[in-house]
């Protein structure tokens, strides 16, 4: 009876604290979760007063009508542990009217759950009506198996299970228990779910003598001892002691009782069930012949059963004190407990085998054949009869296995037939998505070599029209000297032919550049100056001004662009001008940043402006043009320049070009060389 209770306790509890969570308003669960895990810690130690007046609190306090009926399922069980098998009835029943007038959702399938394993605890408990049990628990796993949570259905079939074996099919209680394993693996529950589960099936397998298969569950519940409470620990060792007890391994058994009996010592309100593991000890001690251990424990555990009155109890206790008797040598004080506790008939069949058992030898001892005969007849015929029972068990376990493995198998097989058919179709798709892949990457390949190829020939062309353009800068510039140099001749003055060659050197080598640094480009403007100044009558003030921030090491530019502007400068404005009277000629270059570009001013107060200057007609200014203009293609921010007039501060006016480039400006370095 402490096996059901203990599932039975941990299953509405379970159920009871989910449906909280999942009825009525959000507002009411979260406040009453408290109260019912506080009932739930009551039932476990069997605080009834408390569970009472907690019950009551959550009734009045439950807003919504599934709450209120989950706390009646509780006043349902405190009526269970008062004895008060009407009310709980009642309680039930009330239940289940509500349950018929509401549509079914998901808090209300668990509640008919519990109160379907709830009435069946009922007829078990104080009807001894097994088959209603198994029933009402049969119903409880068809309902839960409709869609309440998986752990709900383990509990469900951990509850039929624990119903089979106490109305001794335990064949079908292997099954149950096997079920309710095979969805908790499906699941991954949490260990602590195991643990009934296990202790179960070994319990099971250990009643009927298969002690292969007993060991292996065993060996598994012991695995879950730190997930085990008290009474789940009661029953592993105790149950685990008599699979031993069955196997006549007394040493074991022994040692395990007495490691139970040690743990139950540091737990106070499991006074029954330390009772109860003495009264197995004493067992064990009658079976080793230790008489003064057995004299001692039996007058503790008579003491204690008698007042209670539960008859298979007190029988067995009886024949312990008859058998230690008899090996005492008081035989007058077998015949009158003989005589005093007659065997009842409806005890268990394992107390009738073991008071038949004692029978034949004390008879025996005793000379009295006819009565020993009787008495081994009949515990013949029991023996017999449980070990038919237990071989058709076995056989239907046995089959039962076998039907579950071949129908595992024959799903295995369909499975992995199926896994082998979306391997093939998963390489299938592989090899196709990796074909697809290959063709994808061909293409994108053979498109990126035509496109390099395009750019390589694009780019070609350009520094082809480049190097078009640059080509006629030296033939204007190397003109334009020549020219000087044939005037200084027809005039009869000494020309400077070295300086000649000198400059057009370097004016080759920086041609050859499409881009150039300004440091680069003002030396050799510098050098064209002093050579152009050799040869003019005025030589104006020739000045350079960096801004500062600007580095001219790492500031680019089109090369020969600045010369050209000086050129212009030189040739339209200064050349041939004479001094006029209080005006000084200056030729002046100013770098500087602005608007986030770089700017090279280049003015002089020569000549005025020519509108063909202006207009950019001149050779160097068309090659200045052409040149932005190929570069302005591969740039957001386009470079420019202007040519103009401009008014100084003293009303002075000067001609001024001007070269813009933005700060960002790219000039392709793949063009700076070509």
């Amino acid at each position: 009876m402490g096996k059901i209770r203990l599932v039975f306790i941990k299953y509405v509890a379970g159920v009871v604290l989910a449906c909280m969570a999942a009825c009525g308003p959000k507002s009411a669960a979260p406040a009453l979760e408290p109260l019912a895990r506080q009932i739930e810690d009551s039932l476990r130690v069997f605080r009834i007063s408390f569970v009472r007046e907690a019950v009551q609190q959550g009734m009045r306090a439950a807003a919504d009508s599934d709450a209120y009926y989950n706390y009646l399922m509780y006043a349902s069980i405190m009526h269970y542990y008062s004895a008060q098998p009407d009310s709980m009835l009642a309680c039930v029943d009330r239940t289940l009217g509500y349950l018929r007038r509401h549509p079914r959702n998901r808090s209300r399938s668990r509640l008919l759950v519990k109160c379907l394993q709830t009435r069946g605890a009922y007829y078990a408990a104080y009807r001894y009506d097994l088959d209603s049990l198994v029933y009402y628990n049969r119903l409880a796993c068809m309902e839960a198996e409709r869609g309440v949570d998986a752990e709900d259905i383990i509990l469900s079939y951990n509850n039929l299970a624990d119903a089979y074996r106490q109305q001794g099919r335990l064949d079908a209680s292997t099954e149950a228990y096997r079920r309710a394993i095979f969805i908790a693996d499906s699941v991954h529950t949490p260990r602590e779910n195991y643990v009934p589960l296990y202790e179960g099936i070994a319990t099971a397998y250990t009643a009927l003598h298969a002690f292969d298969e007993s060991k292996i569950w065993w060996n598994k519940s012991k695995e879950l001892w730190d997930c085990m409470m008290a009474r789940e620990k009661f029953n592993y060792l105790n149950n685990r002691g008599t699979d031993y007890y069955y196997q006549e391994d007394y040493a074991n058994c022994k040692r395990l009782l007495l490691q139970l009996d040690a743990f139950l010592a540091g737990h106070p309100g499991m006074l029954w069930e330390r009772k109860y593991c003495r009264i197995n000890l004493t067992d064990v001690c009658l079976k080793e012949g230790d008489t003064a251990g057995a004299d001692s424990l039996l007058r503790e555990t008579a003491a204690f059963f008698a007042p209670m009155g539960d008859a298979s109890t007190l029988s067995y206790i009886r024949t312990q004190q008859m058998e230690l008797a008899f090996m005492k040598g008081d035989r007058a004080e077998v015949r009158r407990l003989l005589r005093d506790d007659p065997l009842p008939p409806d005890a268990r069949p394992d107390i009738r085998l073991q008071r038949f058992g004692f029978l034949c030898r004390f008879y025996a001892g005793q000379g009295s054949w006819k009565e020993a005969y009787e008495a081994k007849e009949a515990s013949v015929a029991l023996a017999d009869s449980l070990r038919n029972e237990r071989v058709r068990m076995k056989t239907a376990d046995m089959q039962l296995r076998y039907d579950r493995d071949t129908t595992v198998l024959s799903q295995q097989v369909r499975i992995n037939r199926q896994q082998a058919w979306l391997a093939r179709m998963c390489a299938a798709l592989f090899a196709a998505m990796a074909l697809v892949f290959f063709l994808l990457f061909f293409v994108h390949h053979r498109r990126k070599k035509a496109q390099l190829r395009e750019e390589r020939m694009l780019r070609r062309i350009v520094g082809l029209r480049m190097e078009n353009i640059r080509n006629r800068i030296t033939p204007h510039f190397i003109g334009n000297v020549l020219n000087h140099e044939l005037l200084l001749a027809q005039q009869g003055k000494e020309g400077n032919l070295g300086g000649l060659v000198q400059l057009l050197r370097r004016q080759q080598a920086l041609a050859d550049k499409f881009c150039t640094s300004l440091k680069e480009e003002l030396e050799f403007v510098r050098f064209y100056v002093a050579a152009e100044m050799e040869r003019m009558s005025v030589k104006p003030d020739f000045s350079i001004h960096i801004a500062d921030g600007i580095d001219p090491e790492r500031m680019w530019l089109p090369s020969m662009m600045v010369q050209i502007f000086v050129e212009n400068a030189i040739k339209h404005g200064l050349k041939g001008m004479a001094q006029a009277e209080g005006k000084k000629l200056f030729l002046r270059i100013d770098v500087y940043a602005s608007e986030g570009c770089r700017c090279i001013d280049v003015s002089n107060n020569g000549n005025p402006l020519q509108a063909s200057t202006a207009r950019g007609q001149g050779t160097g200014l068309k090659v200045v043009s052409q040149t932005i203009q190929l570069l302005n293609e591969s740039n957001k921010r386009p470079m420019s320049y202007s040519v103009g007039e401009q008014w100084m501060p003293g009303g002075e006016r000067v001609c001024a070009a001007r070269l813009v480039i933005p700060e960002d400006y790219d000039f392709d370095n793949r063009f700076a060389n070509t």
